[in-house]
Order: structure tokens, then C-alpha cells, then sequence
């Protein structure tokens, strides 16, 4: 229905839904078919000349370009890494300012990090959060941050397991057990003020999970000693 009218917004709107549905059901060549067809759309002259200036039109780019590298964090890390950090630049650029859109590239950003198994890749994602976190506060977008934060505590059980190596028990103790506990409390808090009790739900899990599992720690820590 959209075509014929040449809707481009609703258009590609579609295409990002199926980019997304493609991935749930790893539906790889699907997935790239529909972001070549959508590309073909974001090329077109008439796109391109629908928009008042080619900072609008950047920005819808961004938009779609986000929505793809979700899709490529289990596929092509590089390649959903070097989108991401482009539309990064657009997003929080003077010309096409979008600081909602802009808060949630680190959380898609850190997202690829976590991805992997290697724990500098883990420390990367880590730090990312954080500064995401931090950028939510500043910016005032809550929903952003909560999100963050679940996946930052989800990607602290993830260390646990892969980055004993990397941090000893003193580091848990003394640093990230504090830095949990820290984004656990801006998280409820945020989640409190805009009364989404969904990520409430899943926030709270993921810090019991998470406790529950340096109890685990300790007592093998202890039986080591």
C-alpha cells in the first residue's frame, strides 16, 4: 500500500520491523534482502530530495542504519560496530541533535561488545555501559538508563564466568561490586519515576542474579583458600 504512494517513512519503517523479525528467526538471507531493498529506498533520488536539508536526511539513514546493526551483532561484529559508531556521530551531532536516540548507541554499542567471549572485548562493553549510564543521567532519558543497567548486570554474570583471569576477587570486592550496587540504585530509582514496572521486574532479577552468583564466588574462593 505504501509504494505506490511512495510513503518512505512507513516503507522503511516495514523494513526495519522485518530486519528484526529476520534476526529472531535467523533468518539471515531474508534479512539481507530486505536491507538491500531498503537501501535502494535510502539511495533514491526521491527520497533524498523529499527531505529540506541533507542533515534531515542523514538522520533518517541513522535511523534505519541502527536498526541493522542490531541485527549483525551475532553475524558480523566489525561490520555492526563500524555502523554503530557512525550513527553515534550522527545522532549527537549539532546538526541532527538527537540525544534519545543518541543515549541508546551505547547500549547497542556496549551490546556488541558483550557479544563476545574475550574478556577486553568484556571490559570494553563494560566501560561503554557505564559511560551510557552516566550519558542517560546527563540527558535526563531514564528509560535508556535502566536498559543500560540491565545489560551492564547481565554482562557482569557473563564476567564472572569468562574474566576470572582478568579481575580476582579484590577487584569484585572493592570495585565492581560497588560500581553494581551504584547503577542497581540509579536504575530502580529511574524505573520508580516512570512507573515501568516490566523493567522493574527484570532490573530486580538480574540484581539478585547477580548476587546469588558472588555468593557462589565467595564460597569457592573460600574453598580454594
Amino acid at each position: 500500500i505504501a509504494k505506490p504512494l511512495n510513503e518512505f517513512d512507513l516503507i522503511l519503517k516495514g523494513y526495519r520491523h522485518i530486519l528484526s523479525i529476520c534476526d529472531e528467526i535467523n533468518q539471515r538471507e531474508r534479512r539481507d534482502s530486505a536491507e538491500k531493498m531498503a537501501r535502494d529506498i535510502l539511495l533514491s533520488d526521491a527520497y533524498k530530495k523529499s527531505f529540506l536539508s541533507i542533515d534531515y536526511y542523514n538522520h533518517a539513514v541513522a535511523e534505519f542504519d541502527y536498526a541493522y546493526a542490531k541485527t549483525l551483532i551475532d553475524s558480523d561484529a566489525d561490520k555492526a560496530m563500524e555502523i554503530a559508531l557512525d550513527v553515534q556521530k550522527v545522532f549527537s551531532s549539532e546538526q541532527t541533535e538527537d540525544m534519545d536516540r543518541y543515549c541508546k548507541t551505547f547500549d547497542l554499542i556496549g551490546d556488541i561488545y558483550a557479544y563476545s567471549e574475550k574478556p577486553q572485548k568484556l571490559k570494553k562493553a563494560k566501560s561503554v555501559y557505564l559511560k551510557g549510564i552516566r550519558e542517560c543521567e546527563h540527558h535526563g532519558r531514564s528509560e535508556s538508563l535502566i536498559r543500560i543497567s540491565i545489560d551492564y548486570i547481565n554482562l557482569l554474570l557473563k564476567m564472572m564466568r569468562v574474566c576470572r583471569d582478568v579481575y580476582d576477587y579484590t577487584s569484585w570486592e572493592q570495585q565492581i561490586d560497588k560500581e553494581e550496587k551504584e547503577v542497581f540504585e540509579k536504575a530502580r530509582v529511574s524505573a520508580e519515576r516512570v512507573e515501568n514496572k516490566k523493567l522493574m521486574q527484570i532490573l530486580i532479577q538480574q540484581h539478585k542474579d547477580y548476587l546469588r552468583n558472588r555468593q557462589r564466588m565467595n564460597k569457592e574462593r573460600r574453598r580454594g583458600a
